[in-house]
């Protein structure tokens, strides 16, 4: 039993590593159509048809390396990491500040109220929630600014609930086991942009957290995710610390 397990975590090793340059190997090309392509498109004359198929190449491979960066992601997800006891509000205010362009064009009012210190693993809990309030930002109703909440309450004795809540489009609830789904859209790409990944990922690394997410919405009213991780990870030597008072909170 434990030859099989040093060689699965050999195959492991190999294919983190082949993934890595794998990803590196299709990016670079992908970099030099988008390159060249955006110097054709501000430095030639060009014709009306000519400009479009230019556009419509540029942007498949924004898309492609976009699809690529994601894998990427998924395939990481493998990798061993330590949890450390870390503050959440702190990272999700790291996010908002890099979001902070997109947050003004959409007009968007976000709030964020204290989260408790929790054990995680920081980078995977910061793409965990860049995904879901990147979403939050991108799925919404035309002409209404995005509200966004995120909000936190105890589960139990031994688990914390954090909410992330928005005003968007929402999407009929038969679909809400669907949407975790690797390449699963519920609505056109020309509607909106994405490769069908980032709710995959958000599920695995709440998983790898020992945690689950369940999701609540309605069409046109918006759409609640509900993360539950242990307030202490199983057999971590960090003691778990919640001085955080809690507020009442109803969606």
């Amino acid at each position: 039993l434990l030859e099989i397990n040093r060689e699965l975590e050999m195959s492991n090793d190999e294919l983190q590593q082949f993934t890595s340059v794998a990803s590196h190997d299709l990016k670079e090309p992908l970099r030099k159509i988008q390159f060249f392509g955006s110097l054709i498109m501000d430095g030639a004359a060009l014709d009306e048809k000519t400009t479009v198929y230019l556009d419509k190449i540029i942007r498949s491979s924004q898309r492609m390396s976009q699809l690529i960066s994601d894998l990427l992601s998924f395939a990481r997800l493998s990798e061993e990491m330590a949890f450390t006891e870390s503050n959440i509000n702190a990272i999700i205010e790291d996010i908002l500040f890099d979001l902070e362009l997109s947050i003004r064009e959409k007009g968007a009012v976000v709030e964020v109220q204290p989260i408790p210190l929790l054990q995680v693993m920081p980078a995977l809990i910061r793409q965990l929630f860049q995904n879901l309030i990147s979403n939050a930002l991108k799925f919404t109703r035309p002409g209404i600014a995005p509200q966004i909440r995120i909000w936190a309450a105890r589960a139990g004795k031994d688990h914390v609930n954090i909410f992330i809540a928005d005003n968007g489009i929402g999407f009929d609830e038969k679909y809400k086991d669907k949407i975790f789904t690797l390449f699963q859209r519920l609505h056109a790409r020309e509607a909106y942009e994405g490769t069908g990944i980032g709710l995959t990922i958000a599920k695995k690394i709440v998983e790898k957290h020992n945690g689950r997410i369940a999701v609540n919405s309605h069409p046109g009213e918006g759409t609640t995710f509900v993360i539950t991780l242990p307030a202490q990870q199983p057999g971590n030597l960090l003691a778990a610390h919640n001085s955080i008072a809690f507020k009442s909170h109803h969606t």
